[in-house]
């Protein structure tokens, strides 16, 4: 009997010691939530409707109901209030991408509607900020693409080129009127970036292009009297000079070179 009473005892005890620590672990999870709600109501107080953000250099203004509207992506994480966000002395969130891309993923989240062209890069845009399964971009082989002018191919088939220059893995890069293409040895394309327009990123008649031992690709960018860099990717890094006469002008660039040290 005092066995019987004994176990009962300690089994009533065990229940009791596991409910004081269901209890403990309910009332951190309670907390948790209120933090994770003053965030939220932190975040809607500092950055209000509007959020400026700077991705690679290239400035943009939105919402956060915007950036929000895809559940689960990381840019509906970042502003979601649960994470503590970073914003620079200008008061913009900095993001370390493509400035130029970005511009697309903006108008999908503005518009439900994809506009960007296909390609590489852009994929993996779209994996960063975990919008591949939102976004409907038709898969595209590029590598099986040969540039031919007769085959009417977009990605391969030329406008007006303007430049040639082979980089270090024998890769050859050309500068086309309002894009850059780079294909390897046998003519599949690898790779295309660039649009018409005066923005980061956009040309406006290319008139020659310089490569670096490093990837680094340099373009002459013609009617936008200016240079314009990028990494080995055709992610956009900067522009070099302006419309005019003076030292650091331009009035239509026609050509561009690197010297050894890269400038």
């Amino acid at each position: 009997m005092a066995d019987e009473i004994e176990h009962i005892v300690d089994q009533t005890t065990t229940e009791v010691d596991q409910l004081r620590e269901e209890a403990r672990a309910l009332r951190a999870e309670v907390a948790e939530l209120k933090q994770e709600a003053e965030r939220m109501k932190t975040l809607k107080t500092t950055m209000g409707p509007r959020v400026l953000l700077d991705v690679g250099g290239v400035h943009y203004s939105t919402s956060v109901a915007t950036l929000t509207k895809v559940p689960g992506s990381m840019l509906a994480s970042m502003f979601s209030g649960r994470f503590e966000v970073h914003t620079e002395h200008d008061g913009r969130v900095f993001i370390d991408r493509n400035g130029s891309n970005f511009a697309y993923i903006l108008d999908f989240l503005r518009d439900g509607v994809w506009s960007a062209p296909t390609n590489e890069q852009m994929q993996r845009e779209l994996e960063f900020f975990g919008l591949a399964e939102a976004v409907p971009v038709p898969q595209r082989d590029y590598k099986s693409e040969r540039f031919d002018p007769v085959t009417g191919l977009d990605f391969g088939e030329f406008e007006a080129p303007g430049g040639i220059a082979v980089r270090s893995d024998g890769n050859i890069v050309v500068a086309d009127d309002h894009r850059v293409q780079v294909f390897d040895g046998s003519g599949r394309v690898l790779q295309s970036f660039g649009s018409q327009g005066s923005g980061p990123g956009e040309f406006d008649s290319l008139y020659g292009v310089a490569v670096h031992d490093d990837g680094t690709i340099a373009v002459a960018d013609c009617d936008n009297d200016r240079v314009q860099v990028f990494d080995r990717d055709g992610s956009f890094v900067r522009v070099i000079g302006s419309q005019g006469t003076g030292n650091g002008q331009f009035q239509c660039v026609s050509g561009v070179a690197f010297d050894r040290a890269g400038n």
